[in-house]
């Protein structure tokens, strides 16, 4: 048997781009303060754009197969 699920979160998906975000800047040598939080929030708003036209409907939707027989979870791409 199939399920579809469809969660909502929009604070999930704001943390969680925004902690990934932050982390990968963390790697990142010779940046001031100032440049690093222009880099976040560029860096964020280009991800959760990213997000919103392949796999999060309106940056807080997003859905899931599941799939008993195959023991399987699957997130749709959106169209």
């Amino acid at each position: 048997m199939k399920i579809q699920l469809t969660f909502k979160d929009p604070d999930g998906v704001y943390d969680s781009v925004n902690m990934a975000v932050r982390d990968s800047l963390q790697e990142v040598e010779g940046l001031t303060e100032k440049e690093k939080d222009f880099l976040q929030e560029e860096r964020f708003n280009a991800t959760m754009e990213w997000l919103s036209e392949h796999w999060c409907r309106w940056g807080e939707y997003l859905d899931v197969v599941i799939d008993t027989e195959e023991n399987t979870a699957t997130v749709i791409k959106m169209k």
